[in-house]
């Protein structure tokens, strides 16, 4: 595999999309996407991002944004889906849902892992994954 990126320039625009592991339809509940749009809300108050527009899919979502250059593109993305998957979690929780884990564990890669139990939501074994970046 190659190890080229493209350098960040902070004065453009980028076309982001990020999916859900696996494709599994994540955002197919309201609640979801409630708490995805209120932390696109909270990092674009921080100033963390520039968001023109975005799109929320059943399993991904896409955005058009513009980072900065003390805070570029892959930490505020890192950092989005960390805090947007702490957050479901904690309310998957708060709803009585059981994780399969008391907390989330340490999987393939190094990623953070959790698996929602397949009783709680209609027979589906949901698992969340946060990788870390490269």
């Amino acid at each position: 595999m190659s190890s080229w990126r493209p350098s960040f320039q902070p004065d453009h625009l980028y076309f982001v999309t990020t999916k859900a592991v696996d494709y599994v339809h994540v955002f197919r509940r309201n609640t979801a996407k409630r708490l995805l749009v209120d932390t696109l809300d909270c990092y674009r108050l921080r100033g963390r991002l520039r968001l023109y527009c975005f799109v929320i899919m059943p399993n991904h979502i896409h955005l058009i944004a513009q980072f900065s250059a003390d805070d570029p593109l892959a930490s505020v993305m890192r950092d989005l889906k960390q805090h947007s998957a702490d957050r479901l979690i904690r309310h998957l929780k708060a709803e009585g849902a059981r994780l399969v884990d008391e907390s989330p564990r340490v999987g393939g890669g190094g990623a953070k892992i959790a698996f929602v139990h397949p009783t709680d939501l209609a027979g589906t074994l949901i698992e969340l994954v946060e990788r870390p970046y490269e």
